[in-house]
């Protein structure tokens, strides 16, 4: 038999193949010695066979993703140079746009590629990237030579269920290292204009099309955020107030530039090179160089390089006189895209775009035969006989049946992985992306025009762009208005997995979050800061899929338990809205209380002995603070209740300090009693006194990590403390969070962290 394979689809195969070997290579780390012998072997021994050859480029691609993921250089370095953190100074070339760090003034952050190291007075020639963090007195550019003294180390690790893993996804780009600047007179520029001169015109060029995209709308942030985002695939923080609603219908995808936006861009290049008279190969040699350069226009990012790639491949049939297969120009770009970084196949846009294309060339057929009867006029009257509303309807009813099966195919094949990834279905997704792509098209197609015509006249670019206001706003208007219809996108809770109860104590160093969820509800204690709710509590909802929370309740006004409020406000429209009935100075929870009643929104006044059911056998009891009952500082009147599972207590201290825990001895000792306490950090007093240790009597005890610039307790008499009450300590220093589980007759306490748990019974 011969070695290709008995299809016409002959790369289909290997692209299967060498999706295979790298899944391999990743969960298993064979040796690639031996990997590639095993390649070779099949080679020679197969005579040929097809088998032999899948296999062997199963094996090579194995080989090679262990060559470029275990045995990285980067990574060997990464280990040598800073196990821990380490001071340097490095000398190195900024290959990517630097970004400002968000509430940071002068300082930057970008990936660089080192030239020298000087570590304990020595000096390494080593290439290697890494990510920069640093202040300087110039503004750094693409390209710059930066000499930068500060701590290396390794990324962070994710503290929190949900989290982003930023750590292993750098990683998968190649970059084991962080590296963070000290003062500004330790780091300076050296040169300029040391990068890729093409990645520097691409850059340069996207800052004028931004600005000439911008021309007329410069008093309407939201429009000119979305025009930005579908031409240039560019984030503003406008962008981020209309998001959610963009996530829950689908469309998201609109805001990435990937196949949908190359291929709309490259439509519309053969669209404008056919009046010209050009040859079909004369048109392609244009198109394909044009499209890699709008590829590096919109960043080079993986998913505009994927699509530029697949495009191209395509478009290389025609010039060679070759009918063009879909199925084997993807295989194509996969096994090329696959074997210039392995750590591709890990990208969730690498497998949403091929698994869309990939869906849209095996179903949108079958969908299209069985629609096209249906949409056109009697099947039994010949065409030669149509009236013109017959026609009419003919040609609406193909354009329709082909625009309905791309999109149901395109929704199939993105919906196991958008529910994995985003833990969501976008059951609009469908009727939705029918009306927002072909605006997306008008939008980039105008963009284009007031583009073209910027350079000649800035008021025919403002004419555009004008048009491009009113394609925007429809936009705009249709997409919020479809994710708020009922039943828009369903939310994937585990469902029937959930244990009758469970208690996640966030690691937000100086501030605190709990999320507590039963089979019938879920509740919020405290949001963190609004950065900490951004980024750690927000994707914890959206993993355990809880859409809307039953329950919110704010401790106290400390900023860093309440500042992201208004934010579970927008995302999670809690029915309930639990507070004290003590005031404080926090000007956070006033302005959160403003928002409530200009928006009409009622709360809840919690009173010791108030007690709210979240299940048949789950209770929550506030037992904290008292009304009239002041106290110095927030921490000392916050709200301080007990979770009651079953047979099992947990008492949720917030930041209270010893003057709270002596009141509570001396009025509700008996109320004090449980199995876990929940610790966090008083600003200035102590807490955890030994009597108030003795009267709760913890089997294991959650630790908030110390604020390193507060007061506070004695941390080491705090911690003999602890020790001696004869309870096992989490110190979310270490393990970060913690989840408590409670199944019918046991509770388990484990952290996110460093494998640490205990599991017990009831006393």
């Amino acid at each position: 038999m011969d070695a290709k394979p008995p299809s016409r689809l002959p790369l289909v195969g290997l692209a299967l193949a060498a999706v295979a070997g790298i899944a391999v290579g990743d969960i298993f780390d064979p040796d690639p010695r031996f990997a590639v012998a095993v390649g070779l072997l099949c080679l020679v021994g197969g005579a040929r066979k097809t088998w032999a050859l899948l296999l062997a480029t199963a094996a090579i691609f194995a080989a090679v993703h262990v060559w470029q993921w275990q045995d990285n250089p980067s990574r060997a370095w990464a280990r040598a140079i800073a196990p821990e953190p380490r001071a340097v100074r490095v000398t190195g070339i900024i290959i990517d746009e630097p970004e400002p760090v968000q509430g940071s003034v002068g300082r930057w952050r970008t990936k660089v590629r080192t030239e020298k190291w000087e570590v304990d007075g020595r000096t390494f020639h080593r290439t290697t990237d890494l990510v920069a963090r640093w202040q300087g007195e110039s503004t750094p550019r693409y390209g710059d030579l930066w000499s930068i003294e500060g701590v290396v180390a390794a990324p962070e690790a994710p503290r929190n269920p949900g989290q982003f893993d930023a750590r292993l996804w750098r990683e998968r780009q190649n970059v084991f290292l962080e590296l963070r600047g000290r003062e500004t007179d330790r780091s300076r520029l050296i040169a300029r204009d040391r990068g890729s001169a093409v990645k520097a015109a691409a850059i340069a060029s996207r800052e004028w099309i931004m600005r000439a995209l911008g021309l007329g709308l410069e008093n309407d942030e939201s429009v000119r955020a979305v025009i930005a985002g579908i031409t240039l695939g560019a984030r503003e923080d406008a962008a981020e107030s209309f998001a959610e609603a963009f996530r829950q219908t689908g469309t998201m995808h609109l805001f990435s530039v990937s196949g949908l936006h190359v291929g709309m861009f490259g439509l519309l290049l053969w669209l404008a090179l056919r009046p010209l008279g050009l040859t079909r190969r004369h048109s392609v040699l244009i198109i394909v160089p044009t499209l890699l350069f709008y590829a590096m226009v919109t960043g080079a990012q993986p998913a505009s390089l994927r699509a530029a790639a697949m495009i191209s491949i395509a478009l290389g049939g025609l010039l060679l006189d070759r009918p063009v297969s879909t199925g084997n120009s993807l295989a194509a770009a996969a096994l090329l895209l696959l074997g210039a970084d392995t750590n591709q196949l890990f990208q969730p846009g690498f497998q949403l775009s091929f698994c869309v294309v990939a869906s849209i060339l095996l179903l949108a057929p079958f969908f299209d035969r069985r629609l096209v009867p249906v949409l056109r006029p009697d099947a039994f009257i010949p065409r030669r006989l149509y009236t013109a509303a017959q026609k009419l309807q003919s040609s609406l009813g193909r354009a329709l049946a082909a625009t309905l099966s791309v999109s149901l195919a395109s929704w199939l094949g993105s919906l196991g992985l958008t529910a994995g990834y985003f833990h969501l279905v976008p059951l609009a997704s469908i009727p939705t992306n029918m009306v927002a792509v072909p605006l997306a098209f008008a939008i980039l197609a105008l963009a284009m025009l007031a583009i073209i015509a910027a350079p000649f006249s800035s008021w025919v670019a403002v004419v555009f762009n004008n048009a491009n206001w009113g394609a925007t706003s429809a936009l705009l208007a249709v997409v919020p208005w479809a994710a708020s219809l009922p039943g828009a996108y369903l939310s994937l809770p585990p469902g029937w997995l959930l244990p009758p109860a469970q208690l996640t104590v966030f690691d937000l160093g100086t501030g605190g979050a709990q999320l507590l969820r039963t089979r019938e509800q879920a509740w919020l204690l405290d949001t963190g800061a609004t950065r900490d709710f951004e980024s750690v509590v927000e994707p914890a909802l959206r993993a355990a899929g809880i859409a809307r929370l039953d329950a919110l309740v704010l401790t106290h006004g400390d900023a860093g338990h309440i500042g992201g409020a208004p934010l579970v406000m927008e995302s999670a429209s809690p029915r309930r809205i639990f507070d004290s009935t003590l005031r404080d100075r926090s000007r956070v929870r006033r302005d959160f209380h403003a928002a409530l009643a200009a928006g009409k929104i009622p709360k809840s006044l919690v009173l010791p002995g108030d007690r709210a059911r979240l299940g048949p056998e789950t209770s929550v009891e506030f037992l904290f603070p008292h009304p009239g009952r002041g106290g110095r500082t927030a921490d000392d009147q916050t709200i301080i209740a007990r979770l009651d599972q079953g047979a099992f207590r947990i008492l949720l201290m917030s930041d209270a300090g010893a003057e709270t825990e002596n009141f509570l001895l001396r009025t509700a000792p008996e109320t004090l009693k449980a199995d876990i306490l929940v610790l966090g950090r008083h600003g200035d007093d102590l807490m955890a006194t030994a009597d108030f240790l003795a009267a709760v009597q913890p089997r294991a005890i959650i630790l908030a990590a110390p604020d390193p610039f507060r007061d506070g307790s004695d941390e080491a008499a705090l911690r003999e403390r602890l020790v001696a009450s004869a309870a096992q300590i989490f110190d979310q220093q270490e393990c970060g969070a913690v989840t408590v589980t409670f199944s019918e007759d046991s509770a388990e306490v484990r952290g996110f962290l460093g494998g640490q748990a205990i599991e017990f019974s009831p006393r």
